[in-house]
């Protein structure tokens, strides 16, 4: 299996100075890292709204969680799969985050340039224009010592932004409106895969669980799931709903390091430039 570590020194690229280098070991013994953890699993459900509930966009990745001690870095998938060295960027990104024990929990998507994420992305296609794999990270589990699993989601939230506040190519989960017929209809209208629905007093529990609900917008071919029966359901019940999301839409949650879209939005630049250079 691979690790990263990542080793003070320093090196002349093009003129500016880098202060790391990453290097891959692959002694188990030397990373002493613990069992991998079984993620929480959502359970699938139609749109809805709860309080006390919040609700993310759901992302079209691999699930991934990220295990840090010290300076060595795992990434595994929801089955086990190692990839980290599939991904040394985001290996690497998550090294030099201040905690130095950490378990988060993720996925791996990358964005085109409607900001809509797609596994299909991490293929690389040199005809197709989209960012590099970004590290969406919903929870924190574990962080300098600290087991947060009986923690509730807002209290493990808030560890996670502050954690992650301000890093290129690592970013919370992006909150939707606070109804979640308003956050459906922000869905339905952006194309986002979906939705997940989280009860913020809620524990981290290995398995599939009810305190997480998804309600997917796009299967694996882009059909709809839940399509003009839930959108008639979204009406009848809410019916500013859309309103409402257009205008309580933000990038962000409760804080400013919620947010995915500076990334999304500065590679977004980038290929518009991009397409003009090649005009």
């Amino acid at each position: 299996m691979g690790y990263v570590c990542i080793v003070a020194s320093t090196v002349e690229v093009t003129g500016t100075v880098t202060t790391m280098i990453v290097s891959l070991a692959r002694a188990r013994r030397q990373a002493g890292w613990p069992m991998p953890l079984p993620p929480m699993l959502p359970s699938p459900a139609p749109p809805f709204h709860r309080p006390g509930w919040i609700y993310e966009e759901k992302y079209d990745g691999w699930r991934c969680r990220a295990y840090k001690r010290g300076g060595l870095v795992r990434l595994l998938s929801r089955n086990g799969i190692d990839y980290t060295d599939r991904f040394r960027a985001l290996a690497a990104a998550v090294a030099l985050l201040p905690a130095s024990t950490l378990l988060l929990d993720g996925e791996v998507t990358a964005f085109d340039e409607h900001l809509l994420s797609r596994r299909a992305f991490l293929h690389p296609d040199p005809h197709v224009l989209v960012t590099p794999p970004i590290y969406i990270a919903f929870d924190c589990v574990y962080a300098s010592g600290r087991d947060l699993r009986d923690h509730p989601l807002g209290a493990r939230r808030e560890v996670l932004e502050r954690l992650i506040d301000d890093q290129h190519l690592l970013f919370p989960a992006r909150r939707l409106p606070a109804h979640g017929l308003a956050a459906w209809a922000e869905v339905q209208r952006r194309g986002y895969e979906g939705l997940v629905a989280k009860d913020e007093s809620s524990a981290y529990r290995s398995g599939r669980t009810r305190s997480w609900l998804k309600v997917k917008l796009r299967e694996e071919d882009g059909a709809g799931y839940y399509g003009a029966g839930a959108r008639r359901l979204v009406d009848s019940v809410h019916p500013h709903a859309e309103a409402d999301a257009v205008g309580n839409h933000s990038w962000s949650g409760a804080g400013a390091a919620s947010s995915v879209a500076r990334e999304v939005e500065q590679s977004e630049r980038r290929m518009h430039t991009t397409r003009r250079a090649k005009r």
